[in-house]
C-alpha cells in the first residue's frame, strides 16, 4: 500500500468510512490517482477526482454527513473543505439557462425537480410528502406571520420564478412588487400572475423609495459582506411602514471561509457569516420579533430535490450533460450533510421598526393547527 493511500484509508476509517466496502456510505475508489489528488488538493482533490470518476459512492449524503460529523476528519476539512454551501437560489435554473434548450422544456424539467412554482428555499414539511406541499405550507406560514391582509403591499426582494408573489396576491388581494434582474424570471413571473396585482421591476433594493407594509426576502445576506448588513436594515428601515413587518430568510456557516471547488465551479467567493454576525446586527435598527431554525426543513426540502434529480435522470441525460448532473449531485448531497451536522444552518426571522406600535405574537404550524394568530 502506497504512503498516500495508506494516509487516505486512516483517515477515513476515523469517520467510520471503508474504502471499497459494502456500506453504501462507503467510498468507492476506481482509480489510484484519488489518493494523491485528495491529499494534495483538499477539497478540491475530492470533488475533482469525483467528476474524473476516480471513485464514487452510492449515498454521497451519507458519505459527507460521516466526514463532516466526525471530529477528527471534521478538523481536516475545515481548513480545506469548509463546505459554506448556500441554498440553491438562482444558480440551477441559470446553469440550465445557459444551455439553448427550448425553454418550455427546461421549465418542465425544473418543476419535475424543484416542484409547481420552482421555489429554491426551503419547503415546510408537516404532514405533508411532495415539494408542492411543503412549498404552499411554507407560503402560509409566511403569510401568517407576516400578518398579511387584503390591500396590503409587498415587497418581495428575491421572488425567484415568483412563487411567493403569486400565493400571496391570488390567496390574500395584495399588491406585490417583485425585484428581479433575470429576464427570464421576470417574464415568466408576469406570465403566471397576469391576473394578479403583481409588478415585477428590475431594480436593485437600494433604488425602492416606495413605502410598503410588507418586506419578504430569502438568502438576503448569503453573500453579503459585513459592512453592508447596516445598510440593508436602515433600508428595510426606510421602506416599511411603521406597523409594517418584515420577514428574511438566512443561511449562516459555522466559521468563514472560501471553499476551493465551490469557488471554482459554483459561486465565487462565496462567503456565509455566522448568525451571531448578523444577530448581532439586527436589533442596532430593527426590532428582531420572531426567530426559527429551518435547518431541519431545508435539509428535508434538499433530499427530495436530489431524490427528484435521480428520479428525471434519463429525462434529464437527454437535455443535460452528464457532468452537470454528477455537479448538481454532488452539491446537493453536500449541502443535505452540510445542513444535517449543522455545518450549515438555516433561519427564518422576523424585523419590525423600533417604533413598531403593535405587540407581535410569533406563529407555528403543527400537524395542520396554527399556534399564535
Amino acid at each position: 500500500m502506497t504512503n498516500s493511500k495508506k494516509i487516505v484509508n486512516d483517515l477515513l476509517e476515523k469517520a467510520d468510512i471503508t474504502i471499497n466496502g459494502g456500506n453504501t456510505f462507503d467510498l468507492q475508489v476506481r482509480n489510484d490517482k484519488f489518493y494523491s489528488l485528495f491529499l494534495n488538493k483538499g477539497s478540491l482533490g475530492l470533488a475533482e477526482g469525483f467528476f474524473k470518476e476516480y471513485w464514487y459512492c452510492r449515498d454521497l449524503t451519507g458519505l459527507f454527513h460521516r466526514l463532516f460529523f466526525n471530529k477528527e476528519t471534521q478538523s481536516y476539512f475545515s481548513e480545506n473543505f469548509n463546505m459554506k454551501l448556500k441554498v440553491l437560489k438562482n444558480k440551477f435554473p441559470e446553469d440550465f439557462e445557459h444551455r439553448n434548450y427550448n425553454s418550455i422544456t427546461k421549465e418542465n424539467l425544473l418543476t419535475s425537480i424543484l416542484g409547481n412554482n420552482l421555489n429554491t428555499s426551503s419547503g415546510y414539511w408537516q404532514e405533508v410528502y411532495s415539494s408542492n406541499e411543503s412549498q404552499k405550507q411554507k407560503f402560509d406560514l409566511i403569510c401568517k406571520k407576516l400578518k398579511i391582509a387584503s390591500g396590503d403591499k409587498i415587497l418581495d426582494i428575491t421572488p425567484g420564478w415568483g412563487g411567493f408573489a403569486f400565493y400571496a396576491a391570488s390567496k390574500y388581494n395584495v399588491e406585490v412588487v417583485a425585484l428581479n434582474p433575470s429576464n427570464r424570471q421576470s417574464k415568466y413571473i408576469n406570465q403566471t400572475c397576469k391576473s394578479l396585482n403583481v409588478r415585477v421591476e428590475k431594480k436593485d433594493f437600494f433604488s425602492v423609495f416606495e413605502k410598503f407594509n410588507k418586506i419578504v426576502g430569502w438568502d438576503l445576506f448569503d453573500n453579503t459582506v459585513n459592512a453592508d448588513f447596516d445598510r440593508v436594515q436602515f433600508k428595510i428601515d426606510q421602506l416599511l411602514y411603521e406597523e409594517g413587518i418584515s420577514l428574511l430568510n438566512i443561511i449562516t456557516g459555522d466559521n468563514n471561509g472560501n471553499d476551493p471547488w465551490l469557488n471554482d465551479h459554483i459561486f465565487p467567493s462565496s462567503i456565509l457569516p455566522s448568525f451571531v454576525q448578523k444577530s448581532n446586527l439586527i436589533p442596532t435598527v430593527l426590532k428582531l420579533e420572531d426567530l426559527q431554525s429551518f435547518g431541519l426543513q431545508y435539509d428535508i426540502t434538499v433530499v427530495n430535490w436530489l431524490l427528484n434529480l435521480q428520479n428525471e435522470s434519463d429525462e434529464l441525460k437527454a437535455e443535460f450533460p452528464q457532468d452537470g448532473l454528477l455537479l448538481w449531485e454532488y452539491y446537493l448531497s453536500c449541502l443535505a450533510a452540510s445542513l444535517r451536522t449543522k455545518r450549515i444552518e438555516v433561519f427564518e426571522i422576523v424585523l419590525t421598526k423600533l417604533s413598531y406600535p403593535f405587540t407581535y405574537e410569533s406563529v407555528r404550524l403543527y400537524q395542520n393547527h396554527t399556534y399564535g394568530k
